[in-house]
């Protein structure tokens, strides 16, 4: 008896453990993950987090659904392939999956029907380049440093700074690149509670900032266009492939708002 006493004593302490996120716990291949977002995240307070800490978000209303589905590299346009499924020449870029992305526009520049590309190991989760038609022209591109999202095995207090870049010869026009900076934090660990469910889970605090590089080969100038800095806070579980709940910050408050509600 005294040991059954001791063990009920001890679960919630296991309940409430902190938990380690690892490559294991991001999107599996073939998986499609259902997102809300929301309609009123103007309401949602991220300022608060810790150690053991419970944010409720369970009250959030959603205004529509979302669907990332994590697509096999083989199923993505043959030209983009290129780096991305070679695990010969290059082992480094060999991609786990592909995920439809925004095109890019920039003065004199068009990136469209673009595909990023995912790989996670024991070192992170990164994007390790994308495909995209190129003024047209379909384009397999890596990056020249490679984009970790998250660093693994991640933990409550960890952090870091990772920088990334590439640069493309773009047809008839010169060059486009990006450099991107990731300042990432491990600010809580704790529950939190969504529409969806509760879950033991971390908190990442990731600041995003971006500088578009255009070069014009007929004019023989290039300039450079810093993109709007974004601090992005993912609740991370276990085994859940995307953030349960995710909310962007921008420079006059939220910007966007979800929390996974789905997956098959």
């Amino acid at each position: 008896m005294k040991k059954l006493l001791l063990l009920l004593g001890f679960l919630p302490v296991l309940a409430n453990a902190q938990i380690t996120v690892t490559a294991a716990d991001m999107p599996e291949v073939h998986h499609s993950y259902y997102s809300d977002f929301l309609l009123d995240f103007a309401m949602i307070d991220v300022s608060q987090t810790g150690a053991g800490y419970t944010w409720d978000f369970s009250t959030a209303i959603s205004a529509g659904q979302d669907t990332l589905y994590a697509a096999p590299v083989s199923s993505t346009p043959f030209a983009y392939q290129f780096f991305f499924n070679n695990i010969i020449l290059y082992p480094e870029y060999a991609a786990d999956y592909a995920v439809p992305a925004e095109d890019i526009g920039a003065t004199g520049v068009s990136l469209t029907e673009r595909f990023e590309y995912y790989k996670s190991d024991s070192e992170g989760q990164k994007i390790v380049g994308f495909g995209a038609n190129v003024q047209s022209v379909p384009t397999s591109v890596r990056y020249d440093t490679i984009d970790y999202i998250y660093d693994f095995p991640m933990d409550y207090g960890n952090s870091g700074t990772s920088n990334a870049e590439y640069l493309l010869a773009v047809p008839t026009f010169g060059a486009y690149g990006q450099w991107i900076t990731r300042t990432k934090t491990v600010d809580g660990w704790g529950t939190v509670i969504t529409p969806a469910g509760s879950y033991p889970c971390l908190r990442v605090q990731t600041i995003l900032e971006q500088i578009d590089t255009v070069y014009a080969d007929l004019v023989g100038f290039g300039f450079t266009t810093p993109r709007p800095t974004d601090t992005i806070y993912d609740w991370v579980a276990n085994g859940e492939g995307i953030p349960v709940f995710s909310a962007t910050v921008g420079a006059i408050g939220i910007t966007s708002a979800y929390y996974k509600s789905g997956e098959i």
